[in-house]
């Protein structure tokens, strides 16, 4: 089926995107291999921390916490995504990182950052949706097929 392997090739590019983007927050030494300096990566969730929905709860939140349980999240969710195939938790991780995404866009706009930063996010957050809706439909076909 079509929708499958486009949801499976969609998840092999995200799981690349997501490990690196998790590795990248929680291993200071892959700073020669991405766009970001911890230093910068360190400043921002400073920024993030502040305006957190866990500071809106009245949280005070570490930023170095932030950032490495961000980078946990990322990772985890994208071995998920892997390892899952096309199954329970594959959407798992999958919903749980559009969860993210849309935690991301929501602290760019609310630290002031310009529209440009927000591409990453919401492009990630816009493929991490479409591959959830080709898995919902995909397996909803296998199922119906079973009971036929």
């Amino acid at each position: 089926m079509a929708s499958v392997l486009v949801a499976r090739i969609l998840g092999v590019l995200l799981f690349t995107a997501f490990a690196m983007a998790g590795l990248v927050k929680l291993t200071p030494w892959l700073d020669k291999f991405s766009g970001h300096t911890q230093e910068e990566m360190t400043q921002n969730f400073k920024h993030f921390a502040k305006v957190s929905p866990f500071a809106k709860a009245g949280f005070d939140i570490n930023h170095n916490v932030y950032k490495n349980a961000v980078g946990a999240i990322e990772l985890v969710c994208a071995i998920l995504m892997l390892l899952g195939g096309v199954g329970i938790l594959s959407k798992l991780g999958n919903s749980i990182l559009i969860i993210v995404m849309c935690g991301a866009v929501y602290t760019h706009i609310a630290v002031g950052h310009p529209w440009e930063e927000l591409v990453p996010a919401v492009s990630l957050g816009s493929l991490l949706a479409i591959r959830l809706i080709l898995l919902t439909f995909s397996s909803g076909d296998q199922e119906g097929k079973k009971r036929d």
